[in-house]
């Protein structure tokens, strides 16, 4: 399938996040007293809360200071879900940048072509990144 604008590339996530068993939410909204949030696509499993925002970057000079504020914002952004709702959150960015899986500012950056594996080897890559200390916490949200 090719994904020509951001919208197609939250539904195809979210089409391949069920394929592999995940019940999923597209475009998420919750809110605290101060603000409203928006996660493009939660799935769930269990124990394990994926959270995906998806960015539709193409190539451009500044793509990892973009990469790097985009992670930030969506880490903060998952913190805040955990909080509210208990539940243990991977925060992950999607980008349709050809690029390898890594970690960056407390995300799980993951190319589009690549999420098939992933999600196939979800808990080996969180485990592996977890051990290497790379800032992805996959206890994070555990009961308090």
């Amino acid at each position: 399938m090719e994904v020509n604008k951001w919208q197609e590339l939250e539904e195809l996530t979210f089409k391949a996040l069920e394929s592999h068993g995940f019940e999923c939410m597209l475009r998420k909204v919750f809110k605290d007293r101060s603000r409203r949030y928006e996660i493009d696509v939660i799935a769930k499993e269990e124990n394990l809360t994926l959270a995906f925002d998806c960015k539709y970057y193409l190539r451009t000079k500044s793509r990892t200071s973009a990469l790097r504020r985009e992670a930030r914002k969506h880490f903060r952004r998952c913190e805040r879900y955990r909080e509210l709702t208990g539940e243990r959150v991977v925060p992950i960015l999607l980008t349709f940048l050809d690029d390898s899986l890594f970690c960056m500012e407390g995300c799980v950056v993951v190319p589009l072509r690549a999420l098939n594996d992933f999600l196939l080897r979800r808990h080996f890559y969180l485990e592996l990144f977890s051990r290497a200390n790379l800032s992805v916490d996959v206890s994070m949200g555990s009961t308090p």
